[in-house]
């Protein structure tokens, strides 16, 4: 079941032009900063969680000078770094997963010896259970950091994903991929958890708090927006329209124009109808909803008494037949890994 965590974070990644001038918390991309000799972020920011931007250099198959990602890290100066790793992509051999593996171990070393940042954190990669249990075993015995990022977890089919992030597509394999990377990591290791990449829609926000991720990262806030589409509280993404959206266009219902005339932020409190006109817009809409889930999660798992659960039972009812497989399964397999872990 869900674990008390003394700090829940929504790490907002954010593209370029930005919509919003000030954060909380964000999490950026030095890629995003390469060519600049004096990089700067263009808003200002409470705390900064900064990622070597491996995903896009991997997907795009950029060349890139390790030496520049590290000095542009350490001009910008975040709370939080990442160093540059080497996530799988579909059609990988698991020969050439262990070799990228390999790099990733070694660059967190070299991240932690060579530079100057606050706190170098590391990111976990597995093919298997068995790389799952050693990977993280390797990163507890030499990692600096007392918090660990999930990266790829795959298996030998990974060839079937498809997809932006496949691997973090809703499904009951890898909720139990991720579900078991985070008990071990947090009972076994005694770290904390930041899943990357999976948090786009309060549905899967609130499945990450409770398999017991201690923050997530989303861009998916500014994606859908920019497609049409916005989230509703405590429920999944609508399509309102002017996006062009080809895939997921779940139009707004009676009951989701209600909740949308009762939302508290700033472009509803005037008229939800601005949302279908203005794609920036939406984007305030969904930073809106989503840092009001991550901070009534904050909120329900501190009381310890299961009134988190209750919630999730609540939303995940009115959820699709999928999402409400993955719930039932996730409240199963999270009590029988609680067991494991201690064993």
């Amino acid at each position: 079941m869900a674990m008390k965590s003394e700090r829940l974070y929504l790490w907002i990644g954010e593209s370029s032009p930005p919509v919003f001038k000030r954060y909380r918390r964000v999490m950026d991309s030095a890629i995003n900063y390469y060519k600049q000799k004096e990089p700067r972020t263009p808003y200002s920011y409470k705390e900064l969680f900064l990622d070597s931007g491996a995903f896009t250099i991997a997907r795009r198959g950029l060349n890139i000078d390790k030496e520049i990602i590290k000095r542009t890290q350490e001009k910008l100066d975040p709370d939080k770094a990442i160093p540059i790793d080497y996530p799988f992509l579909p059609g990988m051999s698991v020969r050439e997963m262990e070799k990228r593996w390999k790099m990733t171990a070694a660059n967190i070393l070299e991240w932690q010896e060579t530079t100057k940042l606050q706190e170098v954190v590391p990111v976990i990669h597995a093919w298997s259970m068995r790389s799952l249990v050693e990977n993280i075993e390797w990163v507890a015995k030499h990692a600096d950091s007392e918090l660990i990022a999930i990266g790829t977890l795959v298996t030998s089919h990974f060839t079937d994903y498809r997809g932006f992030f496949g691997d973090r597509q809703l499904s009951i394999l890898n909720l139990y991929l991720i579900i078991t990377a985070i008990q071990i990591i947090k009972h076994r290791a005694g770290l904390k958890v930041h899943l990357m990449g999976f948090g786009a829609s309060p549905i899967t926000l609130h499945m990450a708090y409770y398999m017991g991720a201690d923050s997530v990262d989303t861009t998916g806030y500014r994606r859908k927006a920019i497609y049409g589409k916005i989230v509703l509280p405590g429920r999944g993404e609508r399509y309102v329209g002017h996006g062009g959206a080809r895939f997921g266009v779940k139009k707004l219902t009676d009951e989701d124009i209600r909740l949308l005339a009762s939302c508290g932020c700033p472009i509803c409190r005037q008229d939800w109808a601005l949302l279908r006109g203005d794609w920036r817009l939406r984007v305030i809409h969904n930073r809106y909803v989503l840092e009001r889930e991550a901070a009534l999660a904050n909120e329900l798992i501190s009381r310890n008494d299961g009134s988190y659960e209750r919630y999730l039972d609540q939303i995940y009812s009115r959820s699709s037949t999928i999402v409400r497989g993955c719930w039932k399964f996730l409240k199963r397999r999270a009590r029988q890994l609680t067991l494991y872990v201690f064993l």
